[in-house]
Formats: C-alpha cells, sequence, structure tokens
C-alpha cells in the first residue's frame, strides 16, 4: 500500500477524521486529503507529526505489509458471514472504475439508430454496388459491421476529447 493509504488506514483505525488529524498535526485538511489521495508528497517533519497524532511509529507509515498482516489475522476470527462481507467489500473496493468515455445506454441507442439510418440509405437499388455489381449478403454485413465499429470509435473519440476536464475521473 502506499504511504496516503496507510495514513487513511492508521486514521480510521484511530476514529479520527480528516479534519481531527489535520487540526491536531497543524496542517490543512485539504493537504492531509492530498496526502492521502497520493497527490502531495509530505515532508519527514510532516510525517513525523502525523505518526505522532496516531501513536504509531513513523516506520508504520512506509510499511506495505504491516496493516495487511493484521487484517488478515482478524478476518480468521470472524464468523464465515462476516469474512465474506470483509471479502467482498476488499474486492470492491479493488474494482476498476469505468472510463468517462465508455459509452452509456443512450449513446448505444444512438448508434444503434443511427446505423440503422446508414443501412436504410443503402438499401436503394443503385447504393449497394461495389465496383459495378451489387454487395451480396456477407459484403453487406462486413459493411454493416465496419460502420457500427466506426460509429462506436468516433462516439468515444469526441466524448474524450469534448469532455470537461472537471467531468474527468
Amino acid at each position: 500500500m502506499s504511504l496516503g493509504k496507510n495514513i487513511k488506514f492508521y486514521r480510521k483505525q484511530k476514529k479520527m477524521t480528516q479534519s481531527e488529524l489535520a487540526q491536531k498535526s497543524y496542517m490543512s485538511r485539504t493537504y492531509l486529503s492530498d496526502i492521502e489521495r497520493g497527490r502531495q508528497n509530505p515532508s519527514l517533519n510532516t510525517l513525523n507529526s502525523i505518526a505522532k497524532v496516531l501513536n504509531i511509529d513513523i516506520k508504520l507509515l512506509f510499511n506495505e505489509d504491516y496493516h495487511t498482516e493484521i487484517q488478515e489475522k482478524s478476518i480468521g476470527t470472524l464468523t464465515p458471514k462476516d469474512e465474506a462481507s470483509c471479502i467482498n467489500a476488499t474486492e470492491f473496493d479493488q474494482l476498476p472504475s469505468k472510463p468517462y468515455y465508455t459509452l452509456t445506454k443512450k449513446d448505444e441507442k444512438d448508434i444503434a439508430e443511427r446505423l440503422q439510418q446508414m443501412m436504410d440509405d443503402l438499401e436503394s437499388n443503385s447504393s449497394l454496388a461495389f465496383m459495378g455489381e451489387p454487395m451480396n449478403e456477407e459484403d453487406r454485413e462486413l459493411l454493416r459491421i465496419s460502420l457500427e465499429n466506426t460509429l462506436r470509435m468516433s462516439k468515444q473519440m469526441a466524448k474524450k476529447k469534448f469532455t470537461p476536464k472537471k467531468y474527468r475521473k
């Protein structure tokens, strides 16, 4: 685990809020939040004051495996039902979040409608020809798949390009 996650773990273990820990260690709550999220790298003096407030050794903040060992030992004393809920909670925390540019149901519906409209436009007798010869069903299906992929990719590229930064995660 990272330094920020360790600080957050020990803070929650002591049942302290970010505001309480920040006030007792003489820093702003936003700075502490940035440390916990890994946006800021604190100085050793700052880490020392956090460790003093949490009543732990500063080395524990850098230790990767210490509190995971504690959690594993405590899981063994839980009932099977509680153990399953703990495991599910940790698995849930590790699930990757979807990127902001993934297609929504509405986007899928728009793509399907646009694709159907394009295929209907191509259904006229003169439209579906390749080098003067009419297209067979296999070629039509390949064209439909290609158009669908193009529409999906263009929709995702537009979302990436035109989504304001404040809405990106």
